[in-house]
């Protein structure tokens, strides 16, 4: 392998499935994610918005995410549509009721059988005729909604809404009333629905919401991406895909490593997906931090970058001699 190659990972998620340890086992160790942590200096300068920070210097430009919102770069790149149609992602979802408010629950999208998502979406299409918006089925398990042209609303991605006061994170914009109203029509003929009356004899959560998010115009890609990306993120999955990437998935990453060939970005979305914290922590463990801890060592990549949610870090193989910084559990280290 090439000491010249850099490498990039994002998980967004970390901080967040360590605070949630403390009520599982506060006692865990993971001595590889600490050694890294300890080791790697703290860059001030990265954008904050992780997204962002995997695909810079991709040759896509810095306001990528904007041209390219999830909606519109979810649509398949081999699907004729004509530029201009307004999409938005449209997940099935789970909300769960609090003391006096309605929370996001993971994971998003709820996993459905091709079984359980069609009869949905053809309940909800029969009842969305002519109003201008079409729901359809994702390969990644996601779905996509046809907006009318021109709809113009402002909705948060579903990663930001975990677990918070659904009341603070309202759609907002010119057309927010029109959407709030099509979600509200949704949830009432999902109520009862047969396909959730099975959901809910073996146990799952019922698909009672759908989120739309990433609303945009569709438009043609004008660069192309270079390399692998490996992400369990719809919106980065798709945009890479959008202009002519490949996209593999985040387990491979042990992989991916050992290949060799062009720099490496990687984004996984830890804990989005209903997981225990402990199991999350330590899945990132062997899968992350343990083989780039091994590539450092060998000297076998000249650059890691790693973006955790609240801080950015850089390590070069000369970490493995700075022996003065001691690991400590990542809890404090992220506080």
């Amino acid at each position: 392998m090439s000491g010249a190659r850099e490498v990039r990972i994002a998980l967004p998620g970390l901080a967040d499935s360590l605070a949630r340890l403390a009520a599982e086992d506060a006692a865990l160790r993971l001595p590889a994610a600490e050694w890294v942590m300890a080791r790697g200096r703290e860059d001030r300068s990265v954008a904050q918005d992780w997204r962002e920070w995997v695909l810079a210097g991709s040759g896509l430009g810095n306001d990528v995410l904007r041209h390219f919102p999830a909606g519109p770069s979810s649509v398949p790149a081999d699907a004729v549509m004509p530029a201009g149609q307004t999409w938005a992602r449209a997940e099935p979802v789970h909300l769960l009721t609090a003391i006096d408010h309605l929370q996001l629950a993971s994971p998003v999208p709820l996993p459905l059988e091709a079984s359980e998502s069609g009869p949905l979406l053809e309940t909800l299409n029969a009842h969305l005729a002519g109003t201008g918006f079409e729901l359809r089925a994702l390969a990644d398990g996601g779905w996509l909604c046809r907006c009318p042209d021109g709809l113009e609303c402002e909705t948060v991605d579903p990663f930001d809404a975990l677990g918070r006061n659904l009341r603070e994170l309202l759609p907002s914009g010119r057309d927010a009333v029109r959407v709030r109203s099509f979600v509200n029509e949704l949830q009432m003929l999902l109520h009862e629905h047969t396909v959730n009356e099975r959901l809910a004899a073996r146990g799952s959560p019922p698909v009672n919401s759908v989120w739309l998010w990433g609303m945009g115009t569709l438009r043609e890609a004008t660069a192309a991406v270079q390399g692998d990306l490996l992400t369990d993120d719809a919106w980065l999955a798709a945009l890479w895909r959008r202009h002519g990437g490949r996209v593999r998935p985040v387990t491979e990453i042990g992989h991916a490593l050992q290949e060799g060939g062009a720099d490496l970005r990687v984004a996984a979305v830890a804990g989005r997906d209903g997981r225990r914290a402990t199991d999350v922590l330590q899945a990132l463990e062997a899968n992350f931090f343990a083989p780039v801890r091994a590539e450092l060592a060998a000297s076998r990549v000249s650059r890691v970058s790693l973006h955790v949610g609240r801080r950015a870090l850089d390590l070069t193989p000369s970490a493995r001699w700075v022996f003065w910084r001691r690991a400590q559990p990542l809890a404090e280290v992220l506080r």
